[in-house]
């Protein structure tokens, strides 16, 4: 166990008293706190790191973490040693055979798809980053093979960032007449992915809607 000698006997890592990490509180900097399953669980009275003011990342380090799920919250705190109070700064990891776990981006808000002349299909989708555990970098575009989505064969990866609504057309061309279902999920930046969405079955096809013969132009007065 990786501790620090104070007054009074060795103080392990994450429980050193207030005002004794690095740089003290006069330097103000980030607080980790770490609870087991949900954020309601999250330990706000011990503090289990400390980053310096600046710093991007904080190091978990003399921590023996369980196979589970784990609660990870960050605070700040001002060079006079004031600290914020807030419980939204939390990501939500799960660690599986001493493996650490990327976190999952949200489901898809919304999802539908329609036929496009030339066999195509547009399909448009809502993303809301809210929350979200893991941070979204793109929605996953697969089709039903027996009733299941094909994600080794993806049709599209479709670049988002954030809360998002977009409407494409996707590069696949299907067979005029075939029945099209799709499926959609968001993927992480490290690679998880979200719960499916099954979208409804669409026809394919390649001719469209006829062409428009003209356009009446006429002046309306005012």
């Amino acid at each position: 166990m990786s501790g620090r000698i104070w007054p009074g006997g060795i103080w392990p890592v994450g429980i050193w008293p207030q005002g004794m990490w690095p740089g003290g509180f006069d330097a103000g900097g980030y607080y980790a706190y770490i609870g087991a399953d949900v954020r309601a669980n999250i330990n706000y009275a011990s503090p289990v790191a400390y980053a310096p003011p600046g710093a991007a990342t904080i190091d978990l380090v003399g921590l023996s973490l369980a196979d589970g799920v784990w609660a990870v919250a960050v605070r700040c705190t001002s060079s006079a040693g004031v600290e914020e109070t807030n419980t939204d700064r939390v990501v939500i990891v799960e660690i599986d055979g001493g493996v650490l776990l990327y976190p999952e981006p949200n489901a898809m808000t919304a999802a539908s798809a329609s036929p496009r002349a030339g066999a195509k299909m547009e399909l448009s989708f809502t993303y809301s980053a809210r929350r979200q555990a893991g941070t979204v970098a793109g929605v996953q575009v697969a089709e039903l093979v027996d009733g299941s989505p094909d994600w080794d064969s993806l049709l599209q990866t479709i670049t988002i960032a954030g809360t998002c609504r977009i409407t494409t057309v996707l590069d696949e061309v299907f067979d005029h007449g075939e029945v099209v279902r799709l499926a959609v999920r968001a993927v992480s930046d490290q690679g998880a992915t979200g719960p499916a969405l099954l979208l409804d079955p669409v026809v394919a096809d390649s001719v469209g809607p006829d062409p428009v013969d003209y356009l009446a132009v006429s002046q309306v007065g005012a």
